[in-house]
C-alpha cells in the first residue's frame, strides 16, 4: 500500500489546472489514522484516450464494502461533477472481488487484453469493464 500512496502522491503533484493525470481519494482509518482504501480517476494506463477508476484496498480491511463505497463516491463525482461520458476500468481475470466490484458498479464487461507490447506486458489478460454516463444515470 505504502508504494501506492507515494505513486499517488507523486501524480497528484503533477495536475495542473489544465491537466488532470490523476485525481485520488482515501479513506483513512479514524482510529489509527491510516490510509485503507485509496480511489481515483485519471487517463487510463494503455493510453487509450479513456477515463479510467481505479481502487485498492489494505487486505486487513476487505469485505467490508469500503472499496465499493469508495469507487460509488469517484464514479459519482466523475459523472455528475465533472461530466464524464464513460468511466472504464481494468482488472486481473483472477482477481474475482475486484471483478465482482466492477460489476456492482454497474460496468459492463467487454474483452480480455491481449497482444500488447513488451513494455505493457503488465496488462496482459486485464479484463476491460465500462460504463457510460448515460448508463449511470438510467440507474439512478
Amino acid at each position: 500500500m505504502r508504494k501506492i500512496i507515494e505513486w499517488s502522491i507523486a501524480q497528484n503533484k503533477k495536475n495542473t489546472p489544465d491537466k488532470i493525470y490523476k485525481f485520488n481519494l482515501s479513506i483513512i482509518h479514524k482510529e489509527d489514522n491510516r490510509i485503507i482504501v485509496y480511489c481515483g480517476l485519471g487517463p487510463d494506463d494503455l493510453n487509450m484516450g479513456e477515463i479510467e477508476i481505479y481502487y485498492g484496498i489494505s487486505s486487513k480491511y476487505r469485505k467490508q464494502g469500503l472499496a465499493l463505497e469508495a469507487a460509488k463516491a469517484t464514479m459519482k463525482y466523475g459523472f455528475e461533477v465533472i461530466g464524464l461520458k464513460k468511466i472504464m476500468a481494468f482488472a486481473d481475470y483472477r482477481n474475482l472481488s475486484s471483478l465482482k466490484l466492477l460489476e456492482n458498479l454497474g460496468m459492463n464487461y467487454h474483452f480480455r487484453i491481449s497482444h500488447l507490447q513488451e513494455n505493457l506486458s503488465d496488462f496482459e489478460g486485464q479484463c476491460y469493464y465500462s460504463l457510460t454516463a448515460e448508463q449511470y444515470f438510467k440507474t439512478m
